[in-house]
Parts: structure tokens; sequence; C-alpha cells
């Protein structure tokens, strides 16, 4: 694994239409070391584009109309972020919920970040492995941060991001 080049490189084109960033997190603890993460993209592009932000927790998805939102705001989305403890929150439902949009996906190099809390889980690296070729089936970027077994989620730790070769 590389690291991650700067995102403002990879993502940032100077125009007047919004970087669309969609969350979708487990729980209080994941959604705030997800929306880490979107702030740093936010910061990284500086004044380039406007920065706009949806954020959704995966029970909702299981609620037909919130799933069909969420659907239609990851097409436009150029960054989802997925940000979960461990693979076993990556259930049939929330697949299902990813096969939907991913195959109508749109956007300027669009990415798909994973975000897991147990570093050692077996399921996580089932969960990572899955994604990662989903995402590569979609022809999206895909990156993942994988915290140590204690989950520690220091400021550090959530910009830290690597590349999925």
């Amino acid at each position: 694994m590389d690291q991650l080049p700067p995102l403002q490189s990879r993502f940032v084109e100077p125009s007047h239409t919004p970087f669309y960033t969609v969350l979708v997190y487990q729980d209080l603890h994941t959604g705030v070391r997800a929306k880490n993460v979107a702030n740093r993209i936010r910061e990284e592009m500086a004044d380039e584009r406007t920065f706009e932000l949806d954020a959704w927790n995966i029970g909702l998805l299981d609620h037909p109309v919130f799933h069909r939102l969420a659907s239609d705001q990851a097409i436009a989305a150029e960054i989802i972020i997925l940000s979960l403890h461990d693979g076993r929150a990556l259930t049939t439902r929330l697949k299902g919920w990813l096969k939907a949009w991913m195959h109508r996906k749109q956007g300027v190099c669009p990415a798909l970040i994973a975000l897991f809390s147990n570093r050692g889980d077996s399921s996580s690296v089932v969960a990572k492995q899955y994604l990662e070729n989903a995402a590569q089936r979609a022809g999206m970027e895909f990156l993942c941060q994988q915290l140590d077994a204690t989950g520690d989620s220091s400021p550090e730790s959530d910009t830290e991001l690597c590349w999925i070769l």
C-alpha cells in the first residue's frame, strides 16, 4: 500500500458545481470518524469548489424511501465514505444498497472510502475485499483505512488513508 497523494490533486477540478460527498455510518463513533475524513477532504479543496455532504445511518437504508434517496445521492456523489466497526456490518441489505447505485455511478474520478475500526478482525478483511472488488467493477477508486484493535480514532489516524493497489 502506498500513501495517498493529496486529495486536492486527485479530485478537485475547478468548477462551479459542488463537490458532493455521501457518508454512510454505523453509529455515532463511526459517523464522527467519517465526518473527520470528510472535513479533511473539504480542507484540502480550499476554495476550488463548494463542498456538500449528506450522511446516512445504515439503519435508515432498510426503509425503501430512504434507500432510494440515499442511492440517488450516492450516484451523484464524487466520494462515498462507508464507516463501519467491522465487516459484520456489511450486511446483505447494505450490499444491496451498494449494488443499487454502483453500476449507475457517475462523476469525475469517483471514489469509495471504507473505514473500519477493527484492523485484525477477519470480517473486516473479507468486507474490504468485497468493497474493493465492487468499486473496481464500478470503475471507482477504492481507499481503505483500518484502525488497530483498540479502535484508536485519533485525528491523525483518521486522516491517513492508503491506496489499495
